[in-house]
């Protein structure tokens, strides 16, 4: 493990001398011929070489636990904000503005070959970087900044979108979970980033605490099983809770500073298992009918039917139509936690649950003497963190519906026959009278 270069942490200004020096461009277009990597939670670091540095190798963790890298090889082009690319497993980086693939394997592995400057793309230093499940490029800028940039690197031409942040905040590295971009920034705060087109886009909330266990994070890697990384000190390999921020240590790891971690985001990084847990819950207001001018009481009880203990659950209750007023409370079975109460619609974000734990909500919708609706269905929904799989998602959600004891009943309207209907009974009819006068 000693065979790591250590070197300044991506936190120093060297960082920007790194990437902001290319060597050995091969030209617009180029690409490498490199096999495809395998998706299999295999962890990639790119690290700077010499003092002072003027190459990056390439290491390679295999998907297991505890980590341990090897350098295949290394490029004379000095690279940062790697990521790893599902739909075709290639390695990419960026020299500021112009895109690098990364051989991970093949006849030269860890060499980087230019594919040409990405327009939109300022030409600054870029050191986060990471790709979506489904292909594309997420890049950020050095320093304590609130952009990133979006890239598709199989399009011809190379276009960059940018993406305004609702916070700045200065990191080492980016990862995908789920559907949503996470970074432990550089002072051990955790931001989730939404980037998926709507009213939301771009909006960047801290959670849990910082928690600087190991400091900086150089080298971020994200996958089906959460967000973990590599401490610039040395002092080990982490998972990072995405409910609460804080780190658990997982095994020894080299140091790691000035470097940019990537691994495919469709695998279960380093083959560690997902935590799972089967989460359901139910509804009822003990009534098949509700008279409008009072209130509707719901009880909801959402249970962890394990096998693992669960932070970050959400639980959401939107109000039904016509519906204004509502208030709930909340209270959690031992060694569980819930917001204690609010008003309005439910969207707490805050539970946890012990195996085999509940949580046990009263919702009170307050109905309006004017509600006209024949019908009040009301649905509530339980979603686990990105980092825990439900496996039986199935029994997420819950609806109670109930009939208005005053609505209307609209009568059923009776057909009205044809004239030649009505013609034709009445010969029927006519029929039957002179044949009762036949017999008189």
């Amino acid at each position: 493990m000693n065979h790591l270069p250590i070197f300044k942490s991506k936190r120093r200004p060297l960082t920007r001398a790194l990437v902001s020096i290319a060597i050995g461009v091969s030209g617009v277009g180029a690409s490498l011929s490199a096999s495809a990597l395998t998706c299999d939670g295999s962890l990639y670091v790119s690290q700077g070489a010499g003092s002072p540095v003027s190459s990056m190798a390439l290491y390679i963790s295999p998907p297991a636990v505890p980590v341990a890298f090897a350098s295949p090889g290394s490029s004379t082009s000095l690279y940062n904000a790697t990521g790893y690319n599902p739909t075709n497993n290639q390695l990419y980086g960026l020299v500021n503005n112009v895109l690098y693939q990364v051989a991970g394997d093949g006849p030269s592995p860890g060499a980087a070959t230019s594919l040409g400057p990405v327009a939109n793309l300022p030409d600054v230093a870029y050191n986060s970087g990471t790709f979506s499940s489904t292909g594309v490029y997420y890049v950020k800028p050095f320093g304590n900044t609130n952009v990133i940039y979006a890239i598709d690197v199989l399009a011809s031409p190379l276009t960059a979108t940018a993406i305004n942040l609702s916070t700045s905040f200065q990191t080492s590295d980016i990862g995908w979970v789920g559907s949503m971009l996470y970074s432990t920034a550089d002072n051990g705060q955790l931001y989730s980033m939404n980037v998926t087109p709507g009213s939301t886009l771009g909006q960047t909330l801290p959670i849990g605490s910082p928690d600087a266990t190991g400091g900086v994070l150089g080298a971020q890697f994200a996958g089906t099983n959460g967000l973990f990384g590599v401490a610039n000190d040395g002092s080990g390999f982490f998972k990072i809770s995405l409910a609460t921020g804080q780190r658990t240590f997982l095994s020894a790891a080299p140091s790691s500073g000035s470097n940019d971690g990537a691994s495919c985001p469709n695998a279960a990084v380093a083959g560690v298992a997902p935590a799972q847990a089967d989460l359901a819950v139910t509804k009822t207001d003990n009534s098949a009918n509700f008279t409008p001018g009072t209130n509707s009481v719901y009880t909801i009880v959402v249970t962890n039917n394990g096998p693992d203990d669960v932070d970050g659950v959400t639980v959401s209750d939107s109000l039904p139509a016509g519906i204004t007023s509502a208030s709930w409370t909340c209270a959690a079975s031992s060694g569980g936690a819930c917001a204690a109460s609010g008003t309005g619609a439910i969207n707490d974000t805050t539970v946890s649950l012990l195996d085999g734990g509940t949580a046990t909500y009263t919702l009170t919708l307050v109905v309006p003497s004017s509600y006209t609706g024949a019908t009040l269905a009301n649905t509530v929904t339980v979603t686990p963190p990105a980092d825990v799989q439900d496996p039986n998602p199935g029994n997420n959600t819950a609806t109670d519906t109930s009939r208005s004891t005053t609505a209307v009943v609209t009568p059923t309207a009776v057909p009205v026959d044809s004239p030649w209907m009505l013609l034709a009974l009445a010969t029927l009819l006519g029929g039957a009278v002179r044949l009762r006068k036949g017999k008189a």
